[in-house]
């Protein structure tokens, strides 16, 4: 008890009261440095934030000139070609990343051209003008003549993004605006990755908006809240751009200084040491909660070896079942004692027994004896460092089978970079290499049945260009080989214009419509043009080309039917001509009658129908035969169509009857003319053969719109004043409004 009463004096309490007071102490200058590292975090941040916003800056300093320049080329050249455009403008995709395209849009805001034009069908026709933003900067860009931006939003091609208008003039003409599509997501990723500290980009969490709208934001590991961040403005243009910086874990981490804690641990120990008189009284019990610490430190590692040990072997076991999976051949090769060593698939694959002892000899037998040169050669030059084993040959098994196989290897050297052994791996590749070689003959025979078959075949794709094609297509076109058009544009090659020489337009192309339309197309009412710049009249059959259930293209097949074409005008020209004389027959005739009728309404002037019966004509018959008589015909229609214009018709009613009509008379004196000299030349002898043939002709005329207003009721007319000539005395004429002998002149 008394010295219980020892450890009870005021000492203690002293020794604890300065303890608590260095404790208050260094609490108040550790919250001072914290305070310190703080400010020094929030201007680290800041510094990010206003870096990442210059970053855009100088991007779009960089991009917008860059599409001035496409707009310049423009105005200077004027409108250049789609695929000259698309040449063009091709290297800022690989040069800038984050276009989604480059487009021309036309004075009236239609975008016309894209490219590239995988991903960008959907643009193609848009009206941009339905877009209040986008009107608003092509407005500003016409008016002003400087470049405009768009406020985000979501694009035609999907995803929210950016429009930059850049104005075209040539000469005085507003001829439209180069377009550049930002994607706004992998637009600022690529600024973003250009930022100098790659290896701590994931030190911040960026985010960009533009007022409300999030355009960007990175994806990082989960992180516990942050109540650190730092923004800055981005200008584009007469836009400004928020970029939001909050740090990671592990980045306000790195930045905290060790100072703080160290004035923290000083203190406490400088307190410990002040309070180790009340310590001492606790130093049994201390020390035995040390042993047990200690204990339980040891136990921890201990368990926390074996997991290790355990996932090591779990490890080790996944890689044997992967190598197994993959029927791979593993192989070391020990440079300074030649010996290799073999897992069970390498000697599966060389066909060794697995109780022999494999060297370099061992492998090199098995090489095909038409490929170990070279792959001796390529594997000594791995080993001296002046090239890469990996490669493809053949080894030949001791039954003579032949494998196909891949080695692929490293070479391990020592610190003096001496090759020391060489590892790598080996698999069976013959099975690829059967399918290769069925795949090669697949095509041989797709080529060989194409070029066997008459009609012409060739494919395109969705740019028109040609993809491949058939020897009959070459032929038709007028080409030694298809090798004069693969690759190039079909439709302006064959198809850019029509039989009378008018341009079709891209638009309006029918071939074009089997990709467009996702359907068939069948024409033949067109022409294609040879390579000499001649067409032919062609039927063809355009067919969507589908790959993996998207539109690649189209496949043309066509046909020459110019012979088809000749056959259907002579079958027509049969069809309303008399077959002996090649006049035409009553039904040309009536169609004849009819439109010179409305003519004759039109101008004012009347219309001539004379009826003509031959005099004489069964006499010749009768007399010399019908071949005699045919030839007397066709002599008689020659100076029937001699007496007329070439404005008027000539037709055969049937038997030895004819039919005129005379278009634009004046009166019944030129009707009376042409009758007259159609009696003179019909009389006048004709030689047919070796014989003399005389033959008169009985002429009626009928007048419209004197006589009648209708063809039936002329031709009548006609024919009742032919026969009133006859019974007169034959070899005359007579009109329909005559009455009594006829009057001839």
């Amino acid at each position: 008890m008394p010295s219980l009463d020892r450890d009870r004096t005021p000492g203690r309490w002293i020794a604890i009261l300065v303890g608590t007071i260095i404790l208050g102490l260094t609490a108040a200058l550790w919250g001072l440095m914290h305070s310190q590292e703080c400010r020094s975090l929030a201007i680290n941040l800041q510094a990010e934030s206003d870096y990442l916003a210059s970053l855009i800056e100088a991007d779009l300093r960089n991009r917008i000139p860059a599409l001035h320049r496409v707009a310049m080329a423009w105005e200077a050249h004027g409108r250049p070609t789609r695929e000259s455009f698309s040449e063009s403008v091709a290297p800022y995709f690989a040069d800038a990343p984050g276009f989604q395209a480059i487009e021309w849009v036309d004075s009236g805001g239609i975008a016309r051209w894209a490219v590239p034009l995988e991903g960008n069908r959907r643009a193609f026709g848009y009206d941009l003008t339905r877009n209040a933003s986008a009107r608003e900067a092509m407005t500003r860009a016409r008016d002003l003549g400087v470049p405009a931006i768009t406020h985000p939003g979501e694009l035609v091609q999907g995803g929210l993004g950016i429009l930059i208008f850049i104005p075209i003039h040539v000469g005085q003409r507003h001829d439209g605006f180069i377009l550049g599509v930002l994607h706004a997501e992998r637009w600022l990723r690529y600024v973003f990755s250009a930022r100098e500290h790659a290896s701590h980009r994931d030190d911040f969490l960026v985010s960009v908006r533009f007022q409300s709208d999030l355009l960007y934001q990175d994806v990082l590991p989960a992180r516990s809240p942050s109540a650190f961040s730092a923004s800055s403005v981005a200008r584009i243009l007469d836009h400004e751009l928020s970029v939001t910086v909050i740090p990671s874990d592990a980045f306000v981490a790195m930045h905290r200084s060790p100072l703080p804690l160290v004035v923290a641990l000083f203190g406490f120990s400088l307190s410990w040491l002040v309070g180790l008189t009340i310590r001492l009284y606790q130093r049994s019990l201390t020390q035995s909660a040390r042993v047990r610490a200690a204990r339980d430190e040891l136990t921890a590692e201990a368990v926390a070896r074996e997991g290790t040990e355990a996932e090591i072997k779990r490890l080790s076991s996944r890689i044997d079942w992967a190598i197994k999976a993959a029927r791979m051949g593993v192989w070391s090769w020990d440079l300074s004692t030649d010996q290799l060593t073999w897992n069970e698939r390498m000697f599966e694959l060389m066909g060794v027994p697995d109780d022999v002892e494999p060297t370099y000899d061992t492998w090199r037998e098995r090489l095909h004896p038409d490929d170990e040169p070279w792959v001796v050669a390529l594997l000594k030059s791995a080993v001296v460092g002046k090239g890469i084993f990996d490669t493809l040959f053949r080894i030949r098994l001791a039954d003579g089978t032949v494998k196909h196989v891949r080695a692929s290897a490293r070479v391990e050297r020592d610190a003096k970079g001496v090759p020391i052994a060489m590892t790598g791996l080996t698999w069976d590749v013959s099975a690829a290499k059967e399918a290769e070689e069925a795949l090669r003959e697949s095509e041989e025979r797709t080529r060989l049945l194409l070029n066997s078959t008459g009609e012409a075949i060739y494919g395109i794709d969705l740019d028109g260009r040609c993809t491949f094609a058939n020897h009959s297509c070459a032929r038709m076109l007028g080409y030694q080989s298809t090798d004069a058009f693969l690759g190039k544009n079909m439709h302006e090659l064959i198809h850019y214009a029509r039989e009378d020489g008018t341009p079709i337009p891209l638009e309006e192309c029918r071939i074009y419509r089997a990709f467009r339309e996702g359907k068939p197309s069948h024409v033949d009412d067109e022409v294609l043009w040879r390579a000499d710049g001649t067409p032919f009249p062609a039927e063809y059959w355009s067919y969507p080309q589908v790959a993996d259930g998207n539109i690649r293209g189209a496949v043309v097949t066509f046909v020459d039917i110019t012979e088809r074409r000749a056959t259907e005008l002579r079958i027509r020209h049969m069809a309303t001509h008399d077959g002996l004389t090649d006049l035409p027959a009553l039904r040309l005739f009536r169609d004849r009658l009819s439109v010179a009728m409305s003519g004759a309404d039109r101008v004012g002037t009347m219309v001539a129908v004379m009826f003509i019966d031959l005099d004489g004509f069964k006499e010749v018959n009768d007399t010399h035969g019908h071949d005699v008589g045919d030839e007397t015909l066709k002599e008689v229609a020659r100076r029937l169509k001699l007496s007329v214009r070439e404005m008027d018709t000539v037709a055969r009613a049937g038997g030895d009857e004819f039919l005129i009509v005379v278009t634009s008379v004046g009166g019944r004196d030129d009707a009376a003319a042409v009758a007259e000299k159609v009696v003179q030349r019909v009389a006048q002898p004709m030689v047919v053969g070796e014989r003399y043939v005389s033959v008169g002709a009985s002429v009626g005329v009928a007048l419209y719109p004197a006589d009648a207003d209708s063809v039936d009721g002329l031709v009548k007319l006609a024919d009742n004043a032919m026969y009133r000539a006859k019974r007169a005395g034959k070899n005359g004429y007579r009109f329909a409004s005559d009455s009594g002998d006829p009057h001839v002149e």
